[in-house]
């Protein structure tokens, strides 16, 4: 996968929120959480797109975190 611009750009994005999660100073806690889960299956989402195949229990929490981030905001998942 070098050489592959859209996982650079997944890969810093994912990296740049991560710093922000971490240091707060930038998102509450629960944008910076959401922001997190986004920027985490996208790039997963990515990479699965380009050939990686994950363990059965990442691919599972891969999915949960995809629900996560298509769930509107304020709905529950048991909704």
């Amino acid at each position: 996968m070098e050489g592959d611009p859209a996982l650079d750009r997944l890969w810093k994005r994912y990296r740049v929120v991560l710093a922000a999660h971490r240091s707060q100073k930038h998102l509450s806690g629960l944008e910076a959480a959401e922001a997190l889960i986004e920027a985490r299956v996208r790039l997963y989402e990515h990479l699965v797109a380009t050939g990686w195949d994950p363990p059965e229990d990442l691919r599972r929490q891969l999915e949960l975190d995809a629900l996560l981030v298509d769930q509107p905001r304020g709905e529950s998942l048991s909704a």
